[in-house]
C-alpha cells in the first residue's frame, strides 16, 4: 500500500489514497507529537490532550533531568522542577511518497529559561501491515551539559515493591481502553496481567490489545511496542490507559556533556479481532 505525507501547517498528515494514517505535530509549544494514530478501520488508538492530563499529547517522547522537566509543562507544588520545550530547529521530508515513508527532525531541549540541555536527532518512518500501520521511531539524543535524568516523583510501584518511571515514548491511549477490563495485555506473546508486566523488559515486545465502545461487534485494536535497546515498561489499564517505555524507568541515568543516548522503537498500530 502506497502511503503519502501532506504538510498542513506545522501538521504532518500520513495518508493512504483514501484514508488518514496519522497526523503529526511538528511545533507543539512543548513537545511535537502524534495527535492520531489510526489503524487500517480508521480507529485512533490515542487520544490527545485529555482533561486529567492535559500534557499528554497521543504519542510523545519525553524525559525530566534534575534540572528541567520535558513532559509535565507547568511547575507544581508537588513537582516544582522548572520545565522545558522541546523546539524544532528543521524538519525534513525525506520521503513523501511511496510504500514506506517518513521525515527528520532536529530538535533542541532548553530549559524555560532557554538553557541548552539537548539536542535530539528524530528519524520517523512508516509502512503499511496487516491490518493497520508499523511505524519505526529513532531518537538520537546529546547532551550539552552535565544532566542527569530523573525519575518522576509520581513514578509507581509494581508488585515486586520496584518503582516504575513513566517518562520516554509514551503512548495516552483511548479513554475506553480504561474500566472494567476488555484488553488484554502479551509480553512477549504471552498473555500476562497489567500489574505483573509493569516494570518488565520484554525480549521481543508487548502489546495492548483494547476494546473500542458504541460499535458492535465491538472492534479490538492492538498497539505493539519493541525495542532496539531492552527497556522496562510502565503500563497502566486504569485509571487511565497507558503505556510508555525509556531510559529512566528504573534508575535515574547520568548523561554527562557530549553523552549519547540512542533508541529505536518500532510500534504498530492495527485492527485486531472483534469481539462479540
Amino acid at each position: 500500500m502506497n502511503l503519502k505525507i501532506e504538510i498542513h501547517g506545522t501538521q504532518l498528515h500520513f495518508r493512504t489514497d483514501n484514508a488518514e494514517a496519522a497526523i503529526y505535530e511538528s511545533a507543539d509549544p512543548f513537545k511535537p507529537h502524534f495527535r492520531r494514530l489510526r489503524t487500517a478501520a480508521g480507529h485512533s488508538l490515542v487520544v490527545c490532550q485529555p482533561h486529567d492530563h492535559v500534557h499528554h499529547k497521543g504519542c510523545f517522547f519525553g524525559l525530566a533531568t534534575r534540572e528541567f522537566n520535558f513532559w509535565e509543562e507547568s511547575a507544581l507544588p508537588s513537582n516544582p522542577t522548572p520545565t522545558g520545550r522541546q523546539v524544532s530547529r528543521s524538519l525534513q521530508i525525506e520521503t513523501a511518497t511511496g510504500l514506506e515513508v517518513g521525515f527528520a527532525q532536529n530538535l533542541r531541549w532548553e530549559g524555560s529559561d532557554g538553557t541548552p540541555v539537548f539536542d535530539e536527532v528524530r528519524r520517523v518512518r512508516v509502512h503499511a501491515t496487516a491490518g493497520g500501520f508499523a511505524w519505526i521511531w529513532h531518537t538520537r539524543l546529546t547532551s550539552l551539559r552535565d544532566n542527569e535524568l530523573a525519575m518522576s516523583p509520581w513514578s509507581m510501584a509494581n508488585a515486586r515493591g520496584i518503582k516504575v518511571n513513566y517518562h520516554g515514548l509514551g503512548f495516552r491511549l483511548r479513554r475506553d481502553f480504561s474500566g472494567m477490563g476488555g484488553n488484554t495485555v502479551l509480553l512477549d506473546a504471552h498473555a500476562t496481567s497489567f500489574a505483573d508486566a509493569l516494570g518488565q523488559v520484554p525480549a521481543a515486545g508487548v502489546t495492548y490489545i483494547g476494546s473500542i465502545d458504541e460499535i458492535h461487534p465491538t472492534p479490538r485494536v492492538a498497539l505493539t511496542l519493541q525495542q532496539a535497546q531492552p527497556g522496562a515498561l510502565f503500563i497502566l489499564e486504569n485509571p487511565f490507559s497507558w503505556l510508555s517505555a525509556g531510559p529512566s524507568a528504573l534508575a535515574a541515568v547520568p548523561l554527562p556533556r557530549g553523552a549519547i543516548w540512542e533508541q529505536t522503537y518500532t510500534f504498530t498500530v492495527a485492527d485486531a479481532t472483534s469481539a462479540a
